[in-house]
């Protein structure tokens, strides 16, 4: 008669994923005797398959709900992680004295993380410093890309006055403002008769200019007043490289008629080439600016080529973990060492245990379904 003991012994060795050669030489060295061995293995083939199947299903189905919990985690921090799109706003003064009735002209300088173009409000206020009362208001709009500058004006009235002023500017979009500002002079606006004593008196004579006042920039209009230097920039300017708004391919061909390649652009390059030419992929990579667009780019040109050494260019960190646990996503574990955020970690070595698990699920059955044949 086969001994209880022994059958149920041999079942929990199967469980934990034990051969039957293994566990029948393991039991034949303890003492057992080589018939007691093989009527309990027979014993065993004889019951019913659907516990072992049973166990299959359950761990294949907790396997499978692990994975995809991971994957939503993932899913979900590369989502909350990603960067809205944020405007930096600055504004630069043309000039800080001006008589009455003069316009008041300043520099709308826009500067995005992204290349998509939006519309932002501009609310202009222009303030008497001593009374703090408002004088003047006026509201604009701007499309913010990458960068853009562009220039404003605001006709100060002929009766404002003499005195200290300041310009406060709003830039609103979505829900965010930001707020810059400077303060200008207002000078009592002189009589046409006094306009040539007035020049006479502001450049004395004793006060000279240098030869050149040339910067060697196209974009700026030079001068010399009073002696020095000014360098007001000229907008839009053909030739900065910038297609202005203003500018067209029939009045400015030379910054509208080839634009250059937007980071995107060169992204979506580097991704063609990465099947075929990881080297020259990385290259591409290697021209963009911003560390962001860089690590994107590394990023998908390693996925691309199924080189996970390419994540090694990827700069910040949080951008390398996703970069490295892509791979562990399609069963590369070696990549779970290099993984430096705690949580990340442990879910890659997670998902290892996992796929081992499995994998040696799989092969108890296949070895049993052949021995049961």
């Amino acid at each position: 008669m086969v001994q209880k003991s022994l059958t149920e012994y041999i079942q929990k060795l199967l469980k934990t994923g034990y051969t039957i050669g293994t566990i029948r030489t393991t039991l034949i060295n303890a003492g057992y005797s080589p018939y007691e061995v093989n009527q309990a293995l027979k014993y065993i083939k004889t019951e019913p398959k659907r516990k072992i199947t049973l166990n299959l299903k359950v761990i294949l189905i907790g396997v499978s709900i692990l994975i995809l919990l991971i994957i939503l985690i993932l899913g979900g921090i590369k989502i909350f992680s990603s960067k809205e799109k944020t405007i930096d706003y600055k504004i630069l003064p043309i000039k800080t004295e001006l008589y009455q009735g003069e316009k008041l002209s300043f520099l709308n300088e826009l500067t995005s993380n992204i290349d998509r173009k939006e519309q932002v409000s501009l609310n202009y206020e222009i303030l008497n410093t001593r009374t703090n009362e408002i004088v003047l208001t006026k509201q604009d709009f701007a499309t913010a890309g990458r960068h853009t500058s562009t220039t404003a004006k605001i006709s100060l009235p002929i009766d404002i006055a003499e005195g200290s002023f300041m310009l406060k500017a709003t830039m609103q979009h979505d829900s965010k403002a930001e707020q810059q500002s400077f303060k200008f002079a207002v000078l009592q606006r002189p009589e046409e008769g006094e306009i040539a004593e007035i020049i006479e008196e502001e450049v004395p004579a004793e006060v000279e200019c240098p030869e050149s006042c040339d910067d060697f920039n196209p974009c700026t209009e030079d001068s010399c007043e009073n002696g020095i230097c000014r360098h007001v920039p000229i907008l839009p300017c053909c030739g900065n490289g910038i297609c202005e708004e203003g500018e067209t391919v029939v009045n400015c061909a030379e910054d509208c008629a080839k634009q250059k390649l937007t980071p995107q652009e060169v992204i979506e390059q580097a991704k063609d080439a990465a099947t075929v030419a990881p080297e020259a992929a990385a290259m591409l990579c290697n021209k963009l600016i911003k560390q962001n667009d860089i690590d994107l780019c590394f990023s998908e040109v390693a996925q691309i080529s199924k080189k996970s050494i390419i994540c090694e260019n990827v700069k910040i960190a949080e951008n390398k973990d996703n970069c490295y646990m892509s791979f562990a996503l399609e069963d590369d574990y070696s990549v779970c060492a290099k993984i430096k955020n705690s949580y990340l970690s442990k879910s890659c070595y997670s998902l290892k245990r996992s796929s081992m698990a499995l994998a040696q699920a799989r092969g108890v059955a296949e070895e049993y379904n052949a021995t049961s044949i």
